[in-house]
């Protein structure tokens, strides 16, 4: 959801003229994948709870699935 808000952002703020798409969505990805793995670390801080490597990829594989939905649901309004 991190993901797909965080591009919704920046479509919303660019009005839809973003010139390097690619770039783009690598930036958000690193971005919200570096995000979920600190808010793992930071767990391990917390009683009763720790940092777990199958939550940093269930992480990932939603932060990717978010981009391909996204990216498909407005591609005819970029072309």
């Amino acid at each position: 959801m991190f993901a797909w808000l965080v591009l919704r952002g920046l479509y919303a703020y660019h009005a839809v003229k973003i010139q390097h798409i690619k770039a783009t969505y690598l930036w958000v990805a690193c971005a919200t994948i570096c995000f979920g793995i600190s808010i793992e670390l930071m767990q391990q801080f917390i009683p009763d709870r720790g940092a777990d490597i199958y939550d940093v990829i269930a992480n990932t594989v939603g932060i990717l699935v978010a981009q391909a939905i996204f990216y498909f649901a407005h591609r005819t309004k970029t072309a």
